[in-house]
C-alpha cells in the first residue's frame, strides 16, 4: 500500500461509497465471509477483496482496473 500511496482514508472511502459485487462475494460462507468491493482510489477505479471474520475485518487484495 505504501508503494501506491494508499492511506487509510482511501480504504474508507471505497468502503463507505463503493458497491459490493455480490457475484463475485461469498457472504454466506462461515466463519468468514468474503466480500468484492469496487470503487474509486484517488480517482482510479479500484476493486478490494475483503475477508469479514467475527473479530476482524482484513483487506486481502486490491486490484487496480486499467
Amino acid at each position: 500500500m505504501i508503494n501506491k500511496n494508499i492511506d487509510t482514508a482511501s480504504i474508507e472511502n471505497i468502503l463507505l461509497n463503493g458497491e459490493v459485487d455480490f457475484s463475485k462475494s461469498n457472504v454466506r460462507q462461515e466463519p468468514c465471509r468474503d466480500y468484492w468491493i469496487d470503487g474509486y482510489l484517488d480517482k482510479n477505479e479500484a476493486s478490494l477483496f475483503i475477508q469479514n471474520c467475527d473479530t476482524v475485518i482484513t483487506i486481502q487484495h486490491i486490484y487496480f482496473n486499467k
